[in-house]
C-alpha cells in the first residue's frame, strides 16, 4: 500500500467509527429516545443493533451499495435501520409516509430498492407494483410487545440476532 493510501486508511472516520467512539465514552447512557412511548436505546445497544442487522441484510442477500427504502415514521426503528444501512454500506432510502400517496409511489416504484422496510402502520402505503416485484427482500419492523400477522415481522432485536454481540471495529467487512 502507498503512503498515500495509507493516510487516508489511518484517518477513516466511518459512521461506525464515530458511534463506536461514542460507545466508548457513552456505553449505557441513552443515545435514542422515543417520546412517544417511552423507550429509550443506550449507545451500546444501539450499535449491537446496527451491527446485528447489518449482518442480517448480508446474510439475506443485500450487498454494499444495494438501496434499501425505509417506509417507517420517525422513532427509534427508523434510525437504528438508517444506521445498519451505513454500517453495512448500503444505500438508505428513506421514504417519509406523510407524503401523499403519488409520491411514495413514485419513490418506491423508481428507487431501485432491492429491500423494502416497513411497518404495520405503513403497510398500506406499498404500492400493488412494489408488492408484486420479484426478488426483494421485505421486512417488516414490528415495536416491541406488537404482534402482527405478517411472515416478514421482525422486531429490532430478532432481526438483529437477540444474543448477538457487537462486533469488534475490524470485524465489520469495511472493503
Amino acid at each position: 500500500m502507498d503512503k498515500g493510501k495509507a493516510a487516508v486508511a489511518a484517518t477513516r472516520n466511518t459512521v461506525r467509527d464515530h458511534v463506536l467512539n461514542a460507545v466508548g465514552r457513552a456505553g449505557e447512557r441513552p443515545f435514542l429516545i422515543d417520546a412517544r412511548d417511552d423507550r429509550s436505546l443506550s449507545y451500546e445497544t444501539v450499535h449491537r443493533l446496527a451491527s446485528g442487522i447489518a449482518s442480517s441484510l448480508r446474510r439475506r442477500g443485500l450487498d454494499k451499495s444495494d438501496r434499501i427504502a425505509i417506509l417507517l415514521e420517525n422513532g427509534i426503528e427508523f434510525a437504528v435501520m438508517y444506521l445498519a444501512c451505513l454500517y453495512g454500506g448500503a444505500v438508505a432510502v428513506p421514504v417519509n409516509p406523510r407524503l401523499p400517496q403519488v409520491d411514495i409511489d413514485w419513490i418506491l416504484g423508481r428507487s431501485g430498492s432491492r429491500c423494502l422496510v416497513y411497518s404495520p402502520a405503513t403497510a398500506s402505503l406499498i404500492p400493488d407494483a412494489v408488492l408484486e416485484q420479484s426478488g426483494q427482500v421485505r421486512i417488516c419492523l414490528v415495536p416491541p410487545e406488537e404482534t402482527v400477522d405478517d411472515a416478514d415481522a421482525n422486531s429490532l432485536e430478532e432481526l438483529a440476532g437477540a444474543d448477538a454481540p457487537a462486533p469488534a471495529l475490524g470485524d465489520m467487512n469495511d472493503g
